[in-house]
């Protein structure tokens, strides 16, 4: 059975502690919660089809300029900056909800893509990376029965 993407998420420091308090209870998924760098993580979803692997950022506000993506050892590592536009002079913030400075999205991915076909296209504040499966691998490798 091929592996599935698996989405790392972040968690923040307060969790952090709070994860080492309640580890005998938590430890065998520990290796999924990383410990945070500082860095916001945007909302992504991860789609399927027979042919290709499909991951969706939402990055509004985030110019095509500011956004890396880097594909390496099976992990899809997507990251950049958002810039606050009204941090050029003093101001004082009533609600502050919008993620800026630095982010980063670690997707893992399965052995069977073709990294030199993978392409991004950032269009209305969404980043959409089309990631094509191998087709051997989507359509299973003939093994050849020998006679003794």
């Amino acid at each position: 059975m091929p592996k599935k993407p698996l989405i790392i998420t972040r968690i923040d420091r307060a969790n952090v502690d709070l994860s080492r308090v309640f580890g005998r209870f938590v430890s065998p998924w520990q290796q999924f919660l990383p410990i945070t760098d500082g860095k916001w993580q945007p909302n992504a979803d991860v789609l399927e089809t027979d042919e290709l692997f499909i991951v969706r950022l939402e990055l509004a506000g985030v110019p095509r300029e500011q956004i890396s993506i880097v594909y390496q050892e099976g992990r899809l590592v997507i990251f950049g900056q958002r810039q606050d536009p009204m941090a050029k002079g003093p101001t004082r913030y009533l609600q502050l909800e919008i993620n800026y400075h630095e982010f980063e999205r670690v997707i893992l991915m399965p052995d069977d893509v073709q990294e030199d076909k993978i392409e991004a296209k950032l269009q209305d504040g969404m980043l959409q990376i089309v990631i094509p499966k191998q087709k051997e691998a989507m359509m299973g490798r003939q093994i050849k029965v020998n006679v003794n």
